[in-house]
C-alpha cells in the first residue's frame, strides 16, 4: 500500500506531507542493509585475555570485520576436553583467516587495534 502512495497521479501535484507513507525500500539504506548481513563467525579460543584487549568495543568490531572472535577460557575448561582439541580448532581457523586474508592479517589486526587506541 505505501508503494501505490509514491506513484505519481496524472494531473495531480506530487505533494509530499508529514502523513505521506513512503515505500520501506526509502527507508534503507544500502550500506545499512549490508552491514546488517549475518557473518559467520569462527572463534579463537585463548587463556590469556591481557594481550587481546578482550571487551574493547572496537577490538571486537576488528576481529569481526577479518571473521573471528576471540572467545575466553580457562585452562581447566579446556583441559576438561583435551588441549589438542582446542588447538586444532585453532589452528584450522587461522587457516581459514589466512585464506581468506591473506598471510598479513595479524600485522593488520595489530594495526586496527593500535588505531582503536
Amino acid at each position: 500500500m505505501g508503494m501505490l502512495m509514491s506513484i505519481p497521479v496524472l494531473g495531480q501535484e506530487n505533494k509530499i506531507t508529514a502523513t505521506t507513507k513512503t515505500s520501506i525500500s526509502d527507508e534503507f539504506d544500502l550500506k545499512e542493509l549490508k552491514n546488517r548481513q549475518r557473518r559467520t563467525v569462527s572463534y579463537l579460543v585463548v587463556t590469556d585475555i591481557r594481550d587481546i584487549a578482550y571487551g574493547n568495543r572496537c577490538v571486537t568490531e576488528a576481529t569481526r570485520r577479518l571473521g573471528f572472535v576471540y572467545t575466553p577460557m580457562p585452562i581447566s575448561e579446556i583441559e576438561r576436553k583435551s588441549r589438542f582439541h582446542y588447538f586444532t580448532h585453532n589452528q584450522f581457523t587461522k587457516l581459514k583467516i589466512t585464506l581468506k586474508h591473506g598471510p598479513g592479517w595479524k600485522k593488520k589486526l595489530r594495526k586496527s587495534i593500535a588505531r582503536c587506541g
